[in-house]
């Protein structure tokens, strides 16, 4: 049961969570973009990644199975 802790605590920091920017949507030309609705910048969503999710999964499933 230690291993298992010791497997997700030591589990490599760059495989946790990734980094997706989103790029502003551009407009088209001619129109009056006064760009309100858009933010000033683009936007950085911060989230899982598919290897975490599956890491956690296992190590519940084997924990439950213990």
């Amino acid at each position: 049961m230690s291993s298992l802790i010791l497997f997700l605590y030591y589990f490599p920091p760059h495989l946790k969570y990734q980094r997706t920017i989103a790029l502003p949507t551009p407009t088209a030309y001619g129109t009056s973009g006064d760009g309100d609705d858009h933010p000033s910048g683009p936007q950085v969503k911060i989230t899982t990644t598919p290897e975490w999710r599956l890491a956690i999964t296992l190590a519940i499933v084997v924990a439950l199975h213990l």
